[in-house]
């Protein structure tokens, strides 16, 4: 169905790299390559060439805002989605302040 759209996968947690890649491969999309960081993720696009790259906004050794500037540096013609979880924190923080939880330790799966 999706097979002439490439895809490049990049994030650095297991899980959600795992979990996408499946989604994404049972819904008939050709996932070229997953990379974990945004090094491995560069070479990729540049090797590979993908129609499209989704990536983790916080990677090691290079973020998704890097990978993409070095992409275009190198004349990539891939496009680009960029995953955050920036607004989640925004919202929970929100929710804590309002739920007067400011003054106490919160711990997050998010770093």
């Amino acid at each position: 169905m999706n097979n002439s759209i490439t895809l490049v996968l990049a994030d650095d947690h297991p899980l959600l790299l795992s979990g996408l890649m499946d989604q994404l491969e049972k819904s008939s999309y050709n996932v070229i390559a997953s990379a974990e960081n945004g090094a491995q993720a560069l070479t990729k696009i540049i090797e590979l060439k993908p129609t499209i790259t989704i990536l983790d906004e916080e990677m090691p050794m290079l973020t998704g805002f890097e990978v993409i500037k070095k992409g275009k540096e190198k004349g990539v013609e891939t496009k680009f989605i960029m995953l955050s979880t920036r607004a989640v924190e925004k919202h929970r923080a929100n929710i804590i302040a309002k739920l007067g939880l400011a003054k106490r330790r919160v711990y997050s799966s998010f770093g």
